[in-house]
């Protein structure tokens, strides 16, 4: 016996134990128990009487069919023979040269000019400058410190030298107050 027959007969084993369970004996395969029929003669069986099927009812129509919609091919008018003479479809359209005129206009180009626009007119290219740059509570008093002491301005108000201005230790900006993150928070509230 060598190495690999005592491996399969020590699986055999194990697989029988636990085929066997807690209780230690193996299942037995159920078999199912055969009646045992009774010699009864064919005239003391009740026989069965076969009731015929009832026939279907004719179909009624449905709902669905009354509501369905009907259609009907459509009657096309009779070809344009070669002496008529309507007018084609290329006459009574507008050409596009013509198109674009009767839509440009002055009352037009205002609107487009008004769609166009960001911001309002009164607004300063410097004050938009401002508003994209963004500077904070820190730039803010950095540059109140630079304009009290007489030092250079830091570098984010090189561009704006000439419209800010120091009154009572706050900053303005073109005759416009620069609030610190707390003063916004308040005034919104």
């Amino acid at each position: 016996m060598n190495f690999l027959d005592r491996v399969l007969l020590g699986v055999r084993k194990t697989w029988y134990e636990f085929q066997a369970g807690p209780t230690g004996s193996r299942p037995q395969k159920k078999t199912k128990k055969q009646k045992a029929k009774k010699n009864i003669p064919r005239f003391l069986t009740p026989k069965l009487q076969t009731v015929p099927k009832p026939e279907p009812k004719p179909l009624k129509k449905k709902l669905r069919d009354s509501k369905r919609l009907k259609t009907k091919l459509a009657v096309l008018p009779p070809l344009e023979r070669e002496g008529d003479e309507r007018a084609s479809w290329n006459e009574v359209i507008d050409t596009p040269q013509e198109r674009v005129t009767r839509i440009e206009n002055d009352s037009t180009k205002k609107k487009v000019r008004q769609a166009r626009r960001f911001y309002p007119n009164d607004m300063s290219k410097k004050a938009r400058h401002l508003l994209f740059m963004g500077p904070g509570d820190t730039a803010i008093q950095k540059a109140v410190v630079a304009i009290t002491s007489g030092a250079a301005l830091p570098s984010w108000a090189i561009p704006f030298e000439q419209q800010l201005e120091l009154r009572n230790g706050r900053l303005f900006f073109e005759k416009k107050r620069l609030l610190m993150k707390d003063e916004k928070r308040a005034a919104l509230l």
